[in-house]
């Protein structure tokens, strides 16, 4: 019998679309689901059907920031009137990653006492059985990591990623929910949660959550820029392994169940270049994590 494609893939492949994946390695990742090339292929013709209908319209969402908003060169009063809309929106965003701050502020996180970066800790996040619960899952369904952008050297991302957020399980969509919940903002401002497993020697190099601007046109679709960052360590590493905030010199050695937040923008919604973070490589045992990324704006 051929595979459903139920309401979560068609939401996993539009959030994709609209992060600027390629439809190539999408594709292969479908096939190794089990679905039909046929059915892929009329999938990808409804997204984007929906797409090209979307952008005839101007989104009405008063938190949604369009930095590419269309601008008649022609029409100085137009110019005017779209700059003016844009400032608004641009407003809008910046006033609710400040309501993000405070909803943090009154959390158990603690913050990084720094003006530098905005970063926060929170220990036992999720619990020892829930940590091993979503090894056993993500454990079972790994893919290799990829870039925002390609690099000739073949080793600066070596982990493997699991698509968790595609996945039918209660037990994520109640994490999902949690870590939504963390930071106050709906799920429709977030992609999909995701699952990173290192081995030893595996590493994820020197690298920013944000898109640069290259970046931002191919990925940064109807949501923008990224925002927040969540990352949950899922086990105790037995040696390496380490997040190493490099500019702000502070590094975390992974605890089961313990979640590191930051937000990888200024106050002016620029890409803040001291959220660059490193995975160094696993010398001993491995490494698991959940991630989840944050946008400007809602699908």
């Amino acid at each position: 019998m051929a595979k459903v494609f139920d309401a979560s893939w068609q939401q996993w492949l539009k959030t994709n679309i609209e992060r600027g994946c390629n439809k190539n390695e999408l594709t292969t990742i479908l096939l190794e689901h089990g679905f039909d090339i046929n059915l892929i292929e009329q999938q990808f013709s409804v997204v984007t059907q929906a797409k090209q209908t979307a952008s005839l319209n101007v989104a009405s969402d008063p938190f949604t920031f369009h930095p590419s908003f269309a601008v008649s060169q022609s029409d100085p009063l137009m110019r005017q009137q779209n700059a003016q809309q844009q400032n608004e929106q641009q407003k809008q965003v910046q006033q609710r990653l400040i309501r993000v701050q405070q909803h943090l502020a009154q959390s158990k996180a603690q913050k990084l006492e720094s003006d530098a970066l905005e970063l926060y800790t929170l220990n036992h996040f999720l619990s020892a059985q829930e940590c091993q619960a979503v090894i056993d899952l993500l454990s079972s369904k790994l893919r290799p990591s990829e870039l925002a952008s390609q690099t000739s050297d073949s080793n600066f991302r070596t982990s493997r990623t699991c698509d968790l957020g595609i996945i039918n399980n209660q037990l994520i969509a109640r994490i999902d929910k949690r870590i939504c919940d963390l930071l106050a903002i709906p799920a429709t401002y977030a992609e999909v949660i995701q699952g990173q497993y290192y081995e030893v020697g595996q590493q994820f190099k020197a690298h920013t959550d944000y898109f640069e601007a290259y970046e931002l046109q191919k990925h940064g679709g109807k949501m923008g820029q990224r925002t927040y960052t969540v990352m949950i360590y899922l086990n105790d590493v037995e040696a390496g392994g380490e997040t190493n905030f490099l500019n702000v010199g502070i590094g975390f050695k992974p605890q089961q169940g313990m979640a590191v937040i930051w937000n990888s923008l200024n106050p002016d919604l620029t890409g803040n270049i001291n959220s660059l973070h490193q995975a160094e490589p696993v010398k001993k045992g491995f490494k698991a994590v959940i991630t989840k990324w944050f946008r400007q704006n809602s699908v």
